[in-house]
């Protein structure tokens, strides 16, 4: 099975009306200001067309690529595709046209391959422009400046009550400011991270132009190549890594900041869940209670049942009022709670900061080595190989197509070459994608988890349904109380019992969605070990045809010559390696 039939599905089938209804989509979540991560897009277009069968694979990014060409002529849709799709996992976009776009074809002489490199050396260092332009020390250190500068309301209050209010207030401007700090962090550790990632693309790239070159002697030398020379193999092959992911993640307390201090996002939701709860088992109570009263008389009537209805309601009231009058005599205690949480907030705002500013250092390091060294030192090798390609291989390689079916096989070859790269990058891709499942998984399970106690109390305040005896000895009045408290249950608490089921599909649904996974990764395995047999078949029936020819040997020794420069002077060049405290990624 190829590796379109197992990731893509029906895609070809559909590829133009795919096109149109991500551009409608990425304008509806334009206007309602969602952003929608590659799981929820594959997902949205599969229930959109029956038949499609697609993945989450790395080609939605083509798909994307494709829906944002077609739309430049309207910057609304084009910044839309950009900015309302995102990767499962961090802050990157599915499609950026200010990113390297990771092309895996084999070895091409065509001028739009070997600008190729060039191109995305532009736009590096366009990056590195834009993270230049960008004082990251001294907007951290603004906007901590800006938090201490907050005030709290001065306000009068007999009660206390209005006391709270501007504390509150004054509390969720402080983590409101502090969110802002860490937003900030995090668009400044993107961008830095950014740039490196598109270093290792490029780096992979050039790597892959280095390995094409050399399966080009092989093809013509055949294996005894490697024993001849052996220096031409001695590198690392490409791996595709995540430098965001071995990018240590320093540890904030912002982020357990609601865990510990639930106080001013919570604390509203909380109250009006504590009444909900309460009406509602009162509602039960009253309904209950009622009928029980009346069972051994054996006959209700409207006016019992009114009367005892408006008793518990004042009783409700009286309680309701009685909570309000003791939130008000500890309203003192309640404020000082608040400044205390604050001065908390405060304190590990500050600890963050220095946290941050030691993590933005630590990028800027590596920035300064990409932007002073290793980029530079790059676009002369691309210039310098470029020159050999065109000038010294090219020529020699157009003659070498000649002979027989070279060429056929070569393009045969191209095609296997590139499903293959195609399909390692998906693997890599796949593995990754587990850890998007296990989180999941893990916020699934935390959720059912907090809301199991609600979730089984909910059921425990519905109201049973009356006999049929005492439906008839009521004349229909225990029916019509028991329809009315149960019309206020569902209304009311049907809706979390959806969401509580719906998080319990979801849950099944990860431990489905990763033994699909792990099937595409068998199928993907198998598909490229049949790929890499092909290839080598492929290339000794090359070898056969270019020895029975009459090829110059000066020829062929000048294109060796030719790819041994290359070979040596990448050796150098694609040595690089970034090093800086806790990280340390090998790029050889």
């Amino acid at each position: 099975m190829s590796y379109e039939k197992i990731l893509m599905g029906n895609l070809r089938i559909h590829y133009p009306g795919l096109v149109k209804t991500i551009q409608e989509l990425a304008i509806q979540l334009s206007k309602s200001g969602e952003i929608l991560n590659r799981r929820g897009l594959v997902s949205y277009l599969n229930l959109k067309y029956d038949d499609l069968d697609l993945k989450e694979g790395l080609f939605i990014k083509n798909l994307l690529k494709d829906a944002y060409t077609n739309s430049l002529h309207s910057k609304t849709i084009s910044d839309a595709i950009i900015y309302n799709f995102k990767e499962n996992i961090g802050n990157d976009r599915i499609y950026n046209p200010d990113r390297i776009f990771i092309n895996c074809s084999s070895l091409s002489f065509t001028d739009e391959y070997q600008m190729s490199f060039s191109n995305n050396v532009n736009l590096i260092e366009k990056s590195i422009h834009l993270i230049k332009d960008n004082n990251s020390v001294g907007v951290i250190n603004n906007l901590l400046k800006s938090n201490e500068e907050i005030r709290e309301d001065e306000v009068f209050s007999i009660t206390g009550s209005s006391k709270v209010d501007a504390a509150y207030k004054y509390g969720r401007e402080i983590v409101s400011g502090y969110k802002k700090l860490i937003e900030e962090y995090e668009h400044i550790k993107d961008l830095n991270l950014n740039v490196i990632s598109d270093f290792e693309f490029l780096r992979n790239e050039l790597k892959l132009l280095r390995e094409d070159l050399i399966q080009l002697l092989i093809d013509l030398f055949g294996d005894r190549i490697k024993q001849t020379n052996p220096d031409l193999f001695d590198f690392n092959s490409v791996e595709w890594l995540d430098f965001e992911d071995a990018w240590e993640k320093i540890d904030l307390y912002f982020l357990s900041l609601n865990k510990d201090l639930e106080i001013f996002d919570e604390a509203f939701n909380a109250q009006m869940k504590t009444l909900l709860n309460t009406g509602l088992s009162s509602g039960k109570k009253i309904f209950d209670n009622t009928l029980n009263t009346f069972e051994k008389s054996g006959a209700i009537s409207k006016k019992d049942i009114k009367g005892k209805v408006s008793g518990a309601i004042v009783g409700l009231a009286i309680d309701a009022t009685f909570s309000v009058l003791k939130s008000r005599s500890e309203s003192k205690k309640t404020v000082a709670k608040i400044y205390r949480d604050i001065e908390l907030i405060k304190e590990q705002m500050h600890n963050d900061s220095e946290k941050i500013i030691s993590d933005i250092l630590r990028l800027g390091g590596l920035y300064s080595k990409l932007k002073d060294k290793l980029i530079p030192s790059f676009k002369l090798f691309i210039d310098s190989i470029s020159q050999i390609v065109i000038t010294d291989i090219k020529p020699l390689y157009t003659e070498i197509l000649t002979i027989g079916n070279v060429n056929e096989l070569r393009d045969k070859n191209s095609k296997l070459l590139k499903e293959k790269r195609d399909i390692e990058r998906e693997l890599v891709d796949i593995k990754w994608n587990f850890r998007f499942i296990d989180e999941e998984k893990e916020k699934y399970v935390k959720l059912l988890s907090n809301s199991n106690f609600e979730y089984n109390y909910i059921f425990t305040i519905r109201p049973k349904k009356p006999s049929t005896l005492y439906s008839i000895i009521s004349l229909g009045n225990g029916n019509k109380l028991y329809n009315e408290v149960e019309k206020e249950w569902k209304e009311n608490c049907e809706p979390f019992v959806e969401l509580y089921k719906s998080w319990e599909v979801a849950l099944k649904d990860e431990d489905v969605l990763k033994k699909i996974a792990e099937n595409d990764i068998t199928l993907l395995e198998e598909r490229k070990l049949k790929l890499e047999g092909l290839l080598k078949e492929n290339s000794f029936k090359i070898f056969n045809q270019f020895s029975e020819s009459n090829y110059s040997k000066d020829k062929l020794e000048a294109l060796m010559k030719s790819v041994k420069i290359i070979s040596d002077a990448s050796k150098t060049v694609l040595s690089a390696e970034l090093k800086k405290k806790e990280v340390s990624l090998s790029f050889n």
